[in-house]
């Protein structure tokens, strides 16, 4: 298990629609992970977690200081 398996995952997940559907299609968790496993993803729940965190927090880091924001004139 593995959190470079947990990026590559969310990686996938945002740039190819057909696969984010498949995996948004299975409601419980466990099943998820279940289907993320056969398509060789191999992670805990909290590795995944830890993953979407540091995203959430390096696109947070980015706004707050003026990363991709338009200016306005």
């Amino acid at each position: 298990m593995s959190l470079e398996q947990a990026k590559k995952f969310i990686k996938r997940m945002k740039t190819e629609e057909a696969f984010r559907s498949n995996i948004m299609a299975v409601e419980d968790v466990a099943d998820r992970q279940k289907l993320a496993k056969a398509e060789g993803y191999e992670f805990t729940e909290e590795e995944i977690k830890s993953v979407s965190a540091e995203l959430i927090d390096a696109a947070m880091n980015s706004v707050s200081a003026g990363g991709n924001m338009p200016i306005r004139e």
